[in-house]
């Protein structure tokens, strides 16, 4: 079973504007099975950070899928989420329609790069979800909303927030928050596909259960 959960906090100066979701989707345990062959252009825009190199796998692969998706939306649905709702059947619905006709009219969207300071927030409340709550949640152990780990960070200009419990596999954690099944308003497909974000930090735990708990963190810079 997978879990995700979204908050997306956008902040000016007179009113924040909140927007808040969750879904659960049951999907059978098996492989995802499509060529994953790297795109050069997208390979060698993430080469230029270093700092990427320090992460873990399904950190560097989260990356790399996110910023192929925005590259060329129509080509991702054709090449990843088409092979994906045949392989899932019991993922196909009206969230996953929409995904595919958005997707198929929408242009190309600004790469989002790592960025430390969104990257750190990413990896603190991952690891706080996997060791002490054990529950999907924006709200940090020890109580502190979405906005007030914002505050705590330093993020100030706008953030967005993706939270997902299942497997480790980044390109089918992607495409699981893109149909946003079960979740009203599509929250975490609106922050995946947001022009205004550049920048992102991802962050995937263990809990002691072997269950993986990922946080994107977006931002604009």
């Amino acid at each position: 079973m997978f879990h995700v959960k979204h908050l997306v906090i956008l902040v000016s100066l007179f009113f924040p504007f909140i927007c808040f979701a969750q879904g659960n989707i049951q999907l059978e345990q098996k492989e995802f099975v499509v060529s994953r062959k790297k795109d050069p252009s997208i390979v060698q825009f993430l080469s230029g950070y270093v700092s990427l190199q320090k992460l873990s796998m399904p950190e560097q692969d989260t990356y790399y899928w996110v910023n192929l998706l925005r590259k060329d939306p129509p080509a991702f649905n054709d090449m990843y989420v088409a092979p994906f709702l045949e392989q899932f059947p019991s993922i196909h619905g009206a969230s996953a329609q929409s995904l595919s006709r958005e997707l198929k009219n929408m242009a190309p969207l600004g790469l989002v790069a790592p960025a430390s300071i969104v990257q750190r927030e990413a990896e603190r409340h991952a690891l706080d979800l996997a060791q002490r709550q054990r529950r999907l949640s924006h709200e940090s152990s020890d109580g502190r909303t979405f906005s007030q780990r914002m505050a705590d960070a330093g993020i100030k200009n706008c953030a967005g927030e993706n939270v997902f419990e299942g497997e480790d596999d980044a390109l089918k954690a992607l495409i699981l928050l893109l149909i946003d099944k079960g979740v009203p308003n599509l929250g975490h497909r609106k922050a995946l596909l947001n022009p205004s974000f550049n920048v992102m930090g991802v962050s995937f735990r263990q809990s002691r259960e072997s269950i993986y708990y990922m946080v994107q963190l977006f931002s604009c810079q």
